[in-house]
């Protein structure tokens, strides 16, 4: 008596023991048998399976195709005894069958690290990936079962990945993660995990990539934008489509990445960028800036900036600036305004 192996997982093949894949031929063979395999054991009715498979056929038609798939499984399974016909039901003997899917469930319910890792691997696509036919209640039992199986998948690789990352190999838990982010893209704290995994390894442009991807794949498929903060320009350069400058709490200049980094319009992005290190201008010197900056609480009159910026004139010190349109944004600066800053004076 032969045991019955089913990888449903990924599309569809069956084997017998430690023998080679069987060839069970037809679409509505492979459904009836994946559908037994779920049901683990419990027998389901000849007409409630004729229904599922053939339910756009007349009845006479639909028990016809029943009887003719069951006689094409029982070829296809020589030497299985498990298919069970009796009293008018079919089912498959629960002892003498296994299949993936079946055993994904079985490892997530018992939350078994190395089941759940070896569980995890078995994982190669969605249930029955590529079967599909017109039957309205079949393809709705169908998509049920892959978003569960999907499910499954993730809370398995995320328990995984939690268990690697308290004592497991920073490789292995990133190989999870990007495992995760293939089966659901949109994980953004799966995104920010594997970030930390990435620097954990000092792997800086590799970190910066994945956060590129993470927030494209959010950009085009939700609709979302994100704001990143940070005192560090470099990492802003490569991080960020367009960029705000702020002084004191207000907008300085707001611009296009590429531009605002080539050519800085406002006095203190000029001021920012120019302590970006960059070895490439080992021993420059750089004058000082003249004066403090002000109390947050207590700002000056005007230009929160002019007290240290040298082309503030008499308007700066007294009308606060506006943002105003600008190359590729915008910037509030009474000198760009007034074409006393060009940029020129600033590259």
């Amino acid at each position: 008596m032969g045991r019955l192996h089913l990888n449903l997982l990924g599309g569809f093949e069956a084997r017998l023991d430690d023998g080679p894949a069987l060839a069970v031929p037809g679409r509505k063979a492979q459904a009836l048998l994946a559908y037994l395999a779920m049901s683990r054991g419990k027998p389901h009715a000849r007409g409630h399976i004729a229904d599922l498979l053939w339910g756009l056929s007349g009845d006479e038609q639909a028990r016809n195709s029943l009887r003719q798939t069951l006689h094409v499984l029982g070829r296809a399974l020589n030497g299985f005894s498990g298919l069970v016909a009796r009293d008018g039901t079919l089912a498959l003997a629960e002892t003498q069958y296994d299949a993936d899917a079946l055993a994904l469930a079985d490892a997530v319910g018992a939350a078994d690290p190395s089941a759940l890792a070896a569980a995890a691997t078995r994982f190669d696509g969605d249930f029955l990936a590529g079967l599909t036919f017109n039957e309205p209640a079949f393809q709705e039992w169908l998509e049920g079962e892959r978003r569960q199986c999907r499910d499954l998948a993730q809370t398995a690789l995320r328990t995984q990945l939690a268990h690697l990352q308290q004592s497991g190999p920073v490789d292995a838990a990133i190989n999870v993660a990007r495992r995760l982010l293939t089966l659901d893209p949109l994980q953004e704290d799966v995104h920010r995990t594997l970030m930390g995994l990435l620097l954990e390894q000092r792997r800086m442009g590799d970190a910066v990539r994945q956060y590129q991807e993470c927030r494209d794949v959010l950009q085009r498929e939700l609709g979302l934008t994100y704001l990143f903060i940070s005192h560090d320009l470099s990492v802003v350069y490569h991080m960020s489509d367009s960029v705000g400058v702020m002084y004191l709490g207000r907008l300085a200049e707001l611009r296009d990445a590429a531009s605002l980094f080539d050519t800085p319009l406002h006095p203190y992005t000029r001021l920012l960028l120019e302590t970006i290190p960059d070895l490439t201008q080992i021993g420059r010197t750089r004058a000082p800036l003249a004066g403090e900056v002000p109390n947050p609480i207590d700002p000056p009159t005007g230009c929160a900036f002019h007290p240290r910026c040298p082309f503030a004139n008499d308007r700066c010190t007294a009308e606060r600036p506006e943002l105003r349109p600008a190359p590729a944004g915008q910037v509030a600066c009474h000198g760009v305004e007034e074409g006393r800053i060009a940029e020129a004076d600033t590259a």
